[in-house]
């Protein structure tokens, strides 16, 4: 069992540190007051030389004290032989540590009925009385005790410190009691916890009142007692941020965070904060890395409003500096500004779709205006971006039909079927496509090849609801015919001639050298 599980395991934090100050039950009343300090000093000496020392003993009181049942309990259960007064003590605190609210009074009372004016059985039954939330229980143990010992020992002191801080009212008269305590016994067990849960109500008062700073103070105080404590580390964070002290604030928050507990919502919320706060005074980067974890962590805020356009805005200039590298060639520089522009969008693949076609409208502008050199490098980073997005696939298959276009123009028939090529595999669902690389390989002479692309090319355009040209399924037949699949040649021929026929403004004659073509076979 870790030590972060055994501490979710300790009694509310009011029952395990309750206890009305020994003087309340002279002086009545539950209001902070100046007597509180002075009523309750000890007036009978501690049993420090009865506390047995050795490492292991020690040990297992710190344990003890920070709420680590499973490594205490080996400890404890070690002791309680050789310990006959304060094992079983260790042990009746194990019990209720671990959630055995019936077995720990016997040990307790086993104890007291060896040495009834022994103040430590009563100031521990005092203590765990109030980790059950029992604090009349707790009283009379005190009340006990006093009368038992002959008077206010430094344990019994301690245990009304620890009632005290619990009870509504009480907290200042409880530290003082406390810090008493420690002062007339400065090894007395058990009073780090309480201490430091002290100082810790003390600072959420102080908080509460408007004084963070005095809040932070205090929660300094406290997690020096109780350097561990899950709710002060929170708390510290907490203060800090209220400070506008963020860096330090979401350090430590992040830190318990990375230690596994359940803070990740309200970490979202701070960093969201934060990112405002450098927002408004002018510090980009900054708002811009909690904006970002805070969207990490889920904050919703972060898509709405002034979070979201931020974000937005800083997408844009990084997407303009992408496109600012490309013109003068630095392509890493350019393609790192996209990478980062891309990271401030909520999804990565919605990013690159939007940027892919947003890249693939400048190539194609390019294009159209017959500028293969310049939109070239606009289709490799569409491409590089998101290559399934449908604009990139439009772009890429342009750029090699134009290309085609251009070896021909040059009468190099064989570089022009490399880029038709390229051109029909990229816009695969694209019928014109395959059917110019289709009449290229017809022209070539071809007729495998070009079987293979016309088909391909009537079959995508008959499923898009369109008509594929009478002259284009005329050599589709032609190819078939040279293939020896004379019988679809018939089929093909059959239909494209009812087809084109039914049409006012059918070729007349490519449709008689279809019907030429049909009397053949």
């Amino acid at each position: 069992m870790s030590d972060l599980h055994d501490r979710s395991r300790r009694p509310a934090l009011g029952p395990l540190l309750t206890a009305i100050a020994l003087a309340a039950a002279a002086c009545g009343g539950e209001g902070e007051s100046s007597r509180d300090g002075n009523a309750g000093s000890a007036s009978v000496a501690s049993s420090r030389s009865r506390r047995d020392m050795r490492p292991e003993a020690v040990e297992a009181r710190r344990l003890l004290d920070t709420g680590r049942a499973a490594l205490a309990r080996p400890l404890v259960e070690s002791l309680v032989d050789q310990l006959p007064v304060e094992g079983p003590l260790l042990r009746a605190r194990l019990a209720v540590l671990e959630g055995e609210s019936a077995a720990w009074l016997a040990d307790v009372e086993a104890v007291r009925a060896a040495d009834p004016a022994d103040p430590r059985p009563y100031a521990t039954a005092a203590e765990l009385y109030a980790a059950l939330d029992r604090r009349i229980a707790a009283k009379e143990e005190i009340e006990r005790g006093i009368a038992a010992v002959g008077g206010l020992t430094p344990e019994l002191q301690r245990a009304a410190g620890v009632l005290a801080i619990v009870t509504p009212g009480r907290t200042k008269a409880g530290l003082a009691m406390l810090e008493e305590a420690e002062r007339l016994d400065p090894g007395l067990p058990f009073l780090g916890r309480a201490l430091g849960q002290a100082h810790l109500l003390s600072a959420k008062h102080a908080f509460a009142d408007g004084t963070p700073e005095l809040a932070l103070e205090r929660i300094e105080r406290s997690l020096a007692y109780d350097p561990e404590d899950f709710d002060a580390r929170r708390m510290k964070g907490e203060y800090l941020m209220a400070l506008k002290r963020f860096d330090e604030g979401l350090e430590l928050l992040e830190a318990l965070l990375a230690q596994g507990l359940p803070i990740g919502v309200e970490l979202g919320s701070y960093h969201w904060t934060a990112g405002t706060y450098h927002n408004v005074v002018g510090d980009d980067l900054a708002a811009r890395r909690h904006f970002l974890r805070a969207r990490e962590l889920g904050e919703p805020k972060v898509e709405q409003r002034s979070a979201k356009r931020f974000l937005d805005e800083e997408a844009q200039k990084a997407y303009e500096r992408a496109l600012t590298r490309l013109e003068v060639g630095d392509e890493d520089g350019c393609k790192a500004a996209l990478v980062e522009a891309i990271g401030l969008h909520k999804s990565e693949a919605s990013a690159r779709r939007f940027y892919a076609t947003r890249i693939a409208a400048l190539a194609e502008a390019q294009l159209e205006g017959g500028d293969l050199q310049r939109a070239a490098p606009f289709v490799a980073l569409a491409v590089h971006v998101d290559r399934e997005a449908p604009a990139t696939t439009i772009v890429v298959a342009t750029l090699y039909f134009e290309k085609a276009l251009e070896a021909l123009g040059r009468d190099d028939a064989e570089t022009a079927l490399v880029f038709a090529t390229q051109a029909a595999t990229a816009g695969s669902e694209d019928p014109f496509m395959w059917h110019f690389l289709g009449e290229l390989q017809y022209a070539a002479r071809d007729f495998g090849a070009a079987t293979g692309s016309l088909d391909r090319a009537l079959t995508l355009s008959r499923a898009a609801g369109e008509e594929f040209p009478l002259d284009g399924q005329l050599k589709l037949a032609d190819s078939m015919v040279m293939m020896g699949r004379e019988e679809d040649a018939k089929v093909l021929l059959t239909r494209a001639i009812a087809t084109a026929e039914a049409e006012s403004e059918a070729d007349g004659a490519t449709i008689e050298k279809a019907r030429e073509l049909l009397r053949t076979l």
